[in-house]
């Protein structure tokens, strides 16, 4: 059986965080049980997160979404490009990157990891159900 590479599906829309249009920095997708690619909509991510993050265990009650908004982008984006593998056993790659891509965050790796896998496992459960 030979392994195909997946084709990812641009969205166009404008970065919650950084609000600049166009594609955002990573392209984000997950690969759907019959080997297509359903792109994950960044927009839909952020504002369920802006929702629910401050229910979150991991969660201080002074913690603002400006900290866990790039964590949980992170953590999508993450997934996307990490299809197949569980976040265990990429945590330490992302563990490393994550001083480049915490943007305007204060948390450190160890406070934002939660969030991350939060992130990552809310997208490979929808992938699941698939």
């Amino acid at each position: 059986m030979s392994q195909q590479t997946p084709q990812f599906r641009r969205v166009r829309n404008a970065d919650p965080i950084t609000h600049a249009h166009g594609l955002h920095s990573v392209d984000t997708a997950i690969t759907t049980a019959a080997g297509g690619i359903e792109a994950i909509d960044p927009s839909m991510e952020h504002r369920y997160w802006r929702e629910h993050y401050s229910s979150r265990p991991y969660v201080n009650e002074d913690d603002s979404y400006d900290d866990y908004g790039p964590a949980y982008q992170y953590g999508w984006e993450s997934y996307g490009r990490h299809v197949g593998r569980t976040f265990d056993q990429v945590e330490l790659d992302l563990a490393r990157e994550w001083d480049k891509v915490k943007r305007r965050s204060h948390l450190s790796w160890e406070r934002a990891k939660k969030a991350v896998c939060d992130a990552w496992n809310r997208v490979a459960s929808r992938e699941e159900k698939r």
